[in-house]
């Protein structure tokens, strides 16, 4: 490997010698092994060797060199009499100057479940079993579902949006403006009501503040029953070794604590990362942030003209008053994300963290199991060369979390 490399804060540049007997060597080889239609095309063949060799001399060198490439890079080809040299020049990341990644003294939250997260977890299992049966009450009462049609009309002209017809609403939900609900408390079944309703002034501009007539005819009167907590019902649930109501009290606080643990150790984890940008602070430019940041806002555009909503609607949806605020909240998240990773790439290189055989194995084995697929299929879709880099990262995260000394 043949180069000369040139370093400033924010930008290299290194000229790569490919000698052309190597090169000729290389295709030759890929113009014997290509069928006979592909070599009617040498300069399809001739272009892919270089892509190839190329890409291998940019990785090659990026890794020996510690590069740490935060744009795509610029790159063009010079041809000699011997050889070729390919020139490249690609923006990076700043190098992280490391202060302190051991003993962060974070700690995390233990787990433990309530008899109260254990009853309302049952309420909630109950209620998902709620099925809604005709109710013997002469009258419409809060609690009931009310089978109805109704028809809404502004100035006797029935107005968009307001008809409906086998409408079902549970009576005292609040689902319906104010005032329509309570008016249709002691109707009767195949009763007929005209409910008089003022729109609030916070609604739709072409009734905001208007009054509106609804014509309701009142079908059927529901109730919701939820069935009773027994052994009848956990058998119901078919969940495996669990037949009585303790077994479920039990399974229910091993699932909680299960969710808890998982949300105590999310928080924990993103203390240890906040703590590491912290202690080892690190400047992003802005022109490394912008086009992950355009990119975010291309991803939300398109979603939500799938959704065909507009996307300040979205926005003040999620409690942010323009794109603005989004750009800044997507911002601080990618910059983030960006200085954890170059703190756990200048860990890697400070602790000299390898991989060996034993790590690969282990972490494809992960891989097989997250996708279902068989760990050979894994170790072709994912070469070494390809997931090294992430395979470090989790070495690294694991020596940080080992060393944190949180006690």
């Amino acid at each position: 490997m043949k180069y000369t490399i040139n370093k400033t804060n924010d930008n290299v540049s290194f000229d790569y010698v490919i000698a052309k007997e190597d090169f000729n060597q290389k295709y030759v080889d890929a113009f014997n092994a290509a069928s006979d239609e592909e070599k009617k095309d040498t300069n399809a063949i001739f272009s892919k060797v270089m892509d190839e060799v190329v890409g291998r001399a940019y990785e090659e060198v990026c890794e020996k060199e510690h590069v740490l490439p935060a744009a795509y890079p610029s790159f063009n080809l010079e041809e000699k009499e011997n050889e070729f040299i390919a020139h490249f020049s690609v923006l990076v990341f700043p190098k992280v100057e490391l202060k302190q990644y051991t003993n962060l003294g974070v700690k995390q939250e233990t787990t433990s479940v309530t008899n109260e997260e254990i009853e309302q977890e049952i309420a909630n299992a109950l209620q998902s079993k709620m099925v809604q049966v005709v109710s013997s009450d002469e009258t419409l009462q809060n609690g009931h579902v009310a089978v109805f049609d109704f028809v809404g009309t502004l100035n006797g002209v029935p107005f968009e949006g307001g008809t409906a017809e086998n409408y079902e609403l549970e009576i005292g939900s609040g689902m319906f403006v104010p005032g329509f609900e309570s008016q249709m408390v002691g109707m009767k079944r195949n009763e007929v009501k005209v409910l008089p309703i003022t729109f609030p002034t916070n609604y739709t501009p072409e009734l905001a503040g208007k009054d509106v007539e609804f014509k309701v005819t009142l079908h059927e009167i529901k109730t919701n029953v939820v069935p009773e907590f027994n052994d009848e019902f956990v058998e119901s649930l078919n969940i495996e070794g669990v037949k009585t109501t303790n077994e479920y009290r039990l399974h229910t606080a091993t699932v909680i604590n299960a969710r808890k643990a998982e949300a105590n150790y999310k928080k924990y984890f993103e203390e240890i990362i906040n703590k590491l940008i912290e202690l080892n602070p690190v400047e992003i430019k802005d022109e490394l942030l912008e086009p992950q940041v355009n990119t975010e806002v291309e991803k939300l555009e398109a979603q939500v003209k799938q959704f065909n909503i507009p996307i300040e609607t979205y926005l003040q949806f999620v409690g942010m008053n323009s794109i603005d605020d989004f750009k800044n909240q997507i911002r601080t998240q990618i910059a983030n994300n960006i200085k954890s990773r170059l703190i756990f790439d200048a860990i890697v290189e400070r602790e000299n963290i390898t991989l060996s055989d034993q790590d690969y194995d282990f972490f494809y084995l992960q891989l097989s199991q997250q996708e279902g697929k068989p760990v050979e299929e894994i170790e072709k879709t994912y070469p070494r060369n390809q997931v090294k880099g992430d395979f470090l990262l989790h070495k690294a995260v694991a020596f940080v979390l080992q060393n944190n000394n949180q006690f």
